[in-house]
């Protein structure tokens, strides 16, 4: 079968799909990746080619650093750049669609859900996420707070909902206008789509209630192994000479004050009498002269990870994930969006420390004082190391990329033939079943 992956997002958006990739064509079938611009190198790196498609989300990231850590600028920055982008979706998705028998998307991938409606193609969408579910076990997943009455968490995953739809998706609505669609759904459903795959480790982020029968949850998408996957001799030497240190590293966060984060980890280096291993990931942070403290671009997480006494990280769903296989202690500092929800989890799950608020990342005394009580925490509980090692069992023994390539070939079967019936959401009350009607007018920026 023909298959284009089409993710919208950040590396922990489109790392997923690279495995994936990788996955169907070592069973046989002819893939197409296209990512953000600017990310074509990460898939090469893995042995998968790809092609650029839409914007270059890191530049984005870049431009807008200094708001990204205040949520509501986040959210309204997110909102104007989706708006953009939405257009530029349809067109590509216009582009690349036809002639392919079934299209993945992932991310804020939007619009092609839609345009495989237009052209008769079988699609589906893979979360990385259950708080993306409108599921009343849970609040949506920008909210720090992590629990909440169920009808609040309904109202909560509903009302924005509409907003958003009104505001975003009025390009999509002229789209399914003119090519004679149904009316477009809520953002959430317009993007999710019939049956989206959980690509999470169910021991970790299970399907909520009535909504696992709605979702097939493969288990996680770890990146396909090979020669990318092993460290840096430079890198290798360093580990080899002392015992596993801290790892810390925030992947596509960008640092507001990155001079102070390495000074943080030489203080923590110093109060914990353990190194410290910062990867910059999309930052740039500075180097340092301590010799216990080594600052890289960034590593292959299967090969470093093991080898580390903790990760310190920013809660994305590939961290959290490659951290749990790793059978490492955590603690998560989340900055937005669903990671305060897998910061909840880990902890829940008995393989991390309290979350830290993001606030409290600080080089003075109280703030190192806070991260040492988080590594102690950690570190020192038995129970900890206990629960990770058993996660880190039940992970290796699941092959999320296998089921997940099963899941589709079934998927395309059942829609030549005629017989996909995926099951529908579960009912909601009246005033949740609102739809958004046909916009036809454009809506000012």
């Amino acid at each position: 079968m023909r298959v284009l992956l089409a993710p919208v997002g950040s590396r922990g958006d489109v790392q997923p799909m690279i495995a994936l990739a990788d996955g169907l064509r070592r069973a046989g079938h002819d893939v197409t990746l296209a990512v953000p611009s600017g990310m074509e190198a990460l898939a090469a790196a893995h042995g998968v080619p790809a092609i650029a498609c839409g914007s270059d989300v890191l530049k984005l990231v870049q431009a807008h650093a200094a708001d990204l850590h205040r949520p509501v600028r986040t959210f309204r920055i997110l909102l104007r750049e989706c708006r953009r982008e939405l257009q530029l979706q349809l067109d590509e998705m216009e582009r690349l669609v036809p002639g392919h028998d079934l299209v993945v998307g992932a991310g804020l991938q939007f619009a092609a859900a839609a345009v495989c409606a237009a052209h008769g193609v079988a699609f589906r969408h893979v979360l990385y996420t259950p708080c993306l579910l409108p599921a009343p076990d849970h609040p949506p997943f920008w909210l720090p707070r992590r629990r909440l009455p169920g009808w609040l968490c309904r109202w909560l995953h509903w009302a924005p909902d509409v907003v958003n739809g009104r505001l975003l998706l009025a390009p999509l609505a002229r789209y399914r206008a003119a090519h004679r669609l149904p009316a477009i759904g809520l953002p959430t459903g317009e993007m999710i789509g019939d049956l989206p795959l959980l690509a999470c480790e169910p021991g970790l982020a299970a399907a909520p209630g009535r909504f696992a029968a709605v979702v097939e949850q493969t288990g996680w998408l770890p990146p396909p192994q090979g020669p990318h996957q092993a460290l840096d001799g430079d890198l290798a030497a360093w580990l080899d000479a002392g015992p596993p240190p801290i790892q810390i590293g925030f992947g596509s966060m960008t640092d507001r004050a990155p001079a102070a984060t390495v000074a943080l980890c030489e203080r923590l280096a110093q109060r914990t009498g353990r190194r410290v291993l910062l990867l910059r990931g999309w930052s740039d942070h500075p180097t340092s002269p301590d010799p216990s403290v080594l600052v890289i671009d960034g590593a292959p997480h299967a090969a470093l990870l093991p080898r580390c006494a903790l990760t310190i990280h920013h809660g994305g769903s590939g961290t959290s994930h490659a951290s749990a296989a790793a059978g490492v202690p955590q603690i998560v500092v989340p900055h937005l969006f669903d990671q305060f929800d897998f910061a909840a989890r880990l902890e829940a799950a008995g393989v991390a420390a309290r979350p830290l608020p993001r606030a409290q990342w600080q080089p003075d005394a109280h703030g190192v004082e806070r991260v040492a009580a988080r590594v102690a925490e950690a570190l020192n509980a038995p129970t900890v190391l206990a629960k990770c090692r058993t996660l880190a069992a039940e992970m290796a023994a699941r092959d999320g990329v296998g089921a997940a390539v099963l899941a589709l070939e079934r998927q395309v079967a059942m829609h030549k033939a005629g017989t996909w019936r995926p099951p529908l959401m579960p009912q909601q009350p009246p005033w949740r079943r609102q739809i958004l009607p046909e916009l036809p007018a454009p809506i000012p920026a």
